[in-house]
């Protein structure tokens, strides 16, 4: 099967390695991923306070090659590529050496190899700008027996996996490197349909998190990343103003202040993501 590359945008996806027949798609490489440790230096004591790392944007590089028909279809194909390439607007690169992740980026360069004055090999660089790759689909589309998905932390059956619960007790897998942390702009929507009078409680044991909504609830609240809604009214005054985190594998959730559990629907919707 041939290699290819696609960019996927507002507009929808275009394989820009069947849109030039004469482009072959040859390589990628990712940089290394750079971090930035926040810390804090207090007079009259030894060392620094260590806070979070944060994760700087970095390059993805492809590689590849055009063998045109004559000098001025080598030419021509150095226009079109350049008005491919370059958007206004931020796009997701996929390419078929690592099919089930994309990368959010903006074109950085393109730089080429002449050779016989008709073909050329053709350097594409490109900033990731998140700081990290994510899975392809998200968790509201999951099928774990395709291409789609790829786990760094060993194989699992797709038969133990799910993202939609009707218990008051249950576990989230997260196949990502890192945490699932809404404050670092990563997609993470939780939707909550219960029957809590009182309100409820959510717990995630494995990372200490706790959500609390105070109200009477009898329909849905969507927690999407750090903001809890109720229809298109946000409602975080009747909360603790807090949220939830995933962190890699396995994350015990407990949902307290719901009757039995067919009182309760929780589905958990984002993508991996991968330094």
């Amino acid at each position: 099967m041939s290699k290819w590359v696609d960019i996927i945008d507002s507009k929808g996806t275009t394989r820009i390695t069947d849109d030039f027949a004469r482009l072959q798609f040859l390589d990628f490489q990712e940089e290394d991923v750079q971090t930035t440790v926040n810390s804090l230096e207090v007079k009259g004591t030894d060392g620094v306070l260590v806070g979070s790392s944060t994760f700087a944007p970095f390059k993805l590089i492809l590689r590849f090659a055009y063998v045109g028909t004559d000098i001025k279809d080598y030419h021509l194909f150095k226009t079109r590529i350049r008005q491919t390439i370059y958007k206004r607007e931020a796009y997701y690169i996929v390419q078929s050496d690592m099919p089930a992740r994309k990368y959010a980026v903006l074109p950085s360069s393109i730089s080429y190899e002449d050779k016989y004055g008709k073909n050329g090999e053709v350097t594409i660089e490109f900033t990731v700008f998140k700081g990290y790759a994510e899975s392809l689909k998200d968790t509201s589309d999951i099928t774990f027996l395709t291409d789609y998905w790829q786990f760094e932390s060993g194989v699992l059956s797709h038969e133990d996996i799910k993202y939609v619960f009707d218990e008051k007790r249950f576990s989230v897998w997260n196949g990502s490197t890192d945490t699932i942390d809404p404050l670092m702009r990563h997609n993470l929507k939780i939707e909550i349909v219960a029957n809590a009078p009182n309100g409820f409680t959510m717990t995630n044991h494995h990372t200490g998190d706790v959500f609390k909504y105070t109200k009477a609830l009898n329909g849905k609240l969507v927690i999407d990343g750090v903001h809890p809604f109720i229809g298109s009214n946000r409602v975080g005054i009747n909360t603790n103003h807090e949220f939830i985190k995933l962190d890699p594998g396995w994350n015990n959730i407990e949902i307290d202040g719901v009757g039995m559990s067919g009182d309760i629907t929780v589905r958990f919707i984002f993508n991996f993501i991968y330094r």
